[in-house]
């Protein structure tokens, strides 16, 4: 398993259960970590769907909904521009456990700790 993966585990609070794919692909546990790293998440991700129950539709708004707040927040709140490839949504809404799903779940994973690292918490998100 990949360590983006331990460290959002333990970052959700479920250090001994699993984190599947599938959940990480609803992006409600994303949304989850962002809104403890600042509050300009907590007003930019209140629209997030809660219950995702395996929708496509609504795994691809949270997920497009995510990725442009943590763009956001980098360029506006940490004056960063992000210059690595960016996560595909269709490949994370469609097929998690694909190798193309994976790697995009894995860039979502490092924009979260990139936004967590530079932000004002980072103490917390960093041992």
């Amino acid at each position: 398993q990949s360590p983006l993966v331990t460290w959002m585990r333990e970052l959700i609070g479920r250090a001994d259960s699993d984190v599947t794919l599938d959940m990480l692909a609803d992006g409600t546990l994303f949304a989850r970590v962002l809104s403890d790293v600042s509050e300009f998440f907590a007003s930019s991700l209140s629209s997030i769907h809660r219950e995702v129950c395996g929708s496509v539709f609504r795994r691809k708004q949270n997920l497009e909904l995510l990725l442009d707040s943590m763009l956001k927040f980098c360029q506006e709140e940490l004056k960063l521009i992000v210059l690595m490839e960016l996560p595909i949504i269709d490949a994370i809404c469609h097929a998690p456990d694909s190798e193309e799903g994976c790697i995009s779940l894995e860039r979502m994973m490092m924009l979260i700790l990139t936004c967590a690292v530079k932000s004002e918490r980072a103490g917390e998100y960093v041992a």
